[in-house]
């Protein structure tokens, strides 16, 4: 008989005074898309202050201030030290789309880290989503409690923040360094029609020095198109985006060359 694994979501959410409207919309997106999920052995952490935008019995509140990486060392020292029991662990950015249906699926596999091959990323903005590879894991993967809570790499180097102790745990670490971790560990990467999670890209996202173009910007993504996932067919029903974006076929072809380069790339430089 197989072991039915149990999964914790950690979401240190953004404080509710640096909440834009649109990203309050967001984080309710991200937390009902979690409750649509068709497996039931889950619980969500929801890191700040503030109460989370809804309440279930599956989202629990833990009271705590500071920048994203504080509240990760915080929410590590809690989940130590009231020793929480689960399987598998997964970092969500308070404005990301996790995937409903890959709980049930992955719910009786073993592995060290689960994770997209591809990054997916969606804009509300033109409500398209859109992949690209990438040489490196994305912010969120579902990894086994006993990696995530090795003490291993460095701290994310975003700005100044409070270091509760001197070496971080892996799931502190900024994702960028995640595939150093795992090289000859049990990696399970996910069927790219049905990938871990989608990231979302704003305006806001923008982190440029100069004024940039939102066309300018979504276009560095990828050749974004309608859902193509039919894992988040409940997610993006009833959607609109504001904007048009207009992508010729030349950049389609740009966007696929690149992507076949990368894909020939990717082992040798990630794994």
């Amino acid at each position: 008989r197989y072991q039915m694994n149990s999964f914790l979501f950690i979401i240190p959410a953004t404080p509710k005074k640096l909440l834009s409207n649109h990203r309050h919309i967001l984080q309710k997106m991200c937390l009902n898309n979690l409750l649509l999920q068709n497996y039931s052995n889950w619980k969500a952490l929801w890191i700040d202050l503030d109460e989370p935008p809804l309440t279930d019995s599956k989202i629990f509140h833990l009271k705590c201030s500071g920048k994203k990486e504080e509240k990760l060392q915080k929410t590590s020292n809690y989940i130590l030290n009231n020793k929480l029991e689960f399987d598998y662990i997964i970092r969500l950015d308070d404005d990301d789309l996790f995937n409903p249906n890959l709980l049930y699926k992955i719910r009786n596999k073993d592995f060290d880290v689960y994770t997209d091959f591809y990054h997916y990323f969606w804009s509300p903005d033109i409500c398209k989503i859109t992949k690209k590879l990438c040489y490196w894991f994305p912010n969120t993967c579902i990894h086994k409690k006993e990696s995530a809570f090795t003490k291993w790499g460095y701290f994310a180097t975003g700005g100044p923040f409070e270091k509760i102790r001197k070496a971080p745990f892996l799931i502190e670490n900024d994702h960028t360094d995640f595939h150093k971790f795992y090289r000859n560990k049990k990696i399970f990467f996910s069927n790219e029609k049905s990938p871990v999670y989608i990231r979302t890209i704003t305006q806001s996202s923008v982190s440029s020095n100069k004024v940039i173009l939102l066309s300018e910007y979504l276009n560095g993504f990828g050749f974004w198109q309608n859902n193509f996932l039919s894992d988040f067919t409940n997610t993006f029903s009833n959607l609109e985006g504001k904007h048009i974006l207009k992508q010729s076929l030349s950049q389609k072809l740009i966007h696929s060359k690149n992507d076949f380069l990368a894909r020939l790339n990717y082992k040798k430089i990630v794994l």
